[in-house]
């Protein structure tokens, strides 16, 4: 699927796929509500693991959210979400 997206330049599409899939694992995780705005689910998933990094997790969201990313930034923030989600555990 990621494939098909990336190859109809839909890398926005890509983006808000992580976006849920990073949501949805955090708000599984800490029982926070995803469709929080950005700025309150960074705090309260911080405020629930205080070890996380909020800086990091801001930035993944900041890039998750942007609307015009080329394919090397689009490859990188998967690569840092996957990242991400694989350190929780």
């Amino acid at each position: 699927m990621a494939t098909l997206f990336r190859r109809s330049g839909q890398r926005s599409e890509i983006l808000r796929h992580y976006n849920d899939q990073l949501r949805r694992r955090l708000s599984e995780r800490y029982a926070v509500e995803p469709k929080l705005d950005t700025i309150e689910f960074v705090k309260t998933v911080v405020y629930h693991d205080p070890a996380l990094d909020e800086a990091v997790l801001r930035d993944l969201m900041k890039r998750l959210s942007q609307k015009k990313v080329s394919e090397q930034e689009l490859v990188k923030t998967a690569s840092d979400v996957d990242e991400f989600l694989r350190s929780l555990t």
